[in-house]
C-alpha cells in the first residue's frame, strides 16, 4: 500500500487530520481559516506524495508490529528512520510558527522548496489565520 516508510508516516498524518470546522467568532474570517486549513492539509498531502522533498533518502516500508515492545522487532534503525522524517516535518512546522509570529528563522533549502510548492513564494503574504 505504501511505497516507503516515509510515505507511511505521512499517511498517518493525513489519516489523523481533522475535518475543517469554521469558527465564526474567531479573530480571523472563515475564508482565512479555511485558507490556512487547506495549506496545512496540502503540506501533509505533499509529504505523502513526495516524501523526498522532506528527507534525502527513502526507506523500505515497515512498521512496528507491537506499539509498546519495539525492541522485540529487532530493527533498532527503524525508529531512527521514522524520527528523521517526522523531525523534518516538525522542524518545518516550527519555522512556520516562527514566521507567523514575525520571529527570526532561517529556512533551509528543503523548507523553501516545500513552501514554494505550497504556493508560498512570498513569505510576507501568509494566511491571516497563520499569523
Amino acid at each position: 500500500m505504501y511505497s516507503s516508510l516515509e510515505q507511511r508516516m505521512a499517511g498517518n498524518y493525513l489519516s489523523l487530520f481533522p475535518p475543517f470546522v469554521p469558527d465564526a467568532s474567531a479573530p480571523v474570517s472563515v475564508p482565512e481559516q479555511e485558507r490556512f486549513y487547506t495549506l496545512m492539509k496540502s503540506l501533509y498531502r505533499l509529504a505523502f506524495d513526495e516524501p523526498l522533498l522532506f528527507v534525502s533518502a527513502l526507506h523500505e516500508d515497515d512498521a512496528f508490529p507491537n506499539r509498546f515492545y519495539k525492541s522485540s522487532y529487532g530493527k533498532p534503525k527503524l525508529q531512527a528512520d521514522m524520527k528523521k522524517f517526522t523531525g523534518a516535518i516538525k522542524d518545518l512546522l516550527q519555522n512556520m510558527f516562527l514566521l507567523g509570529q514575525g520571529g527570526e528563522t532561517k529556512l533551509n533549502r528543503r523548507q523553501l522548496v516545500i513552501l514554494s510548492r505550497l504556493g508560498l513564494d512570498d513569505l510576507s503574504n501568509l494566511p491571516a489565520a497563520w499569523i
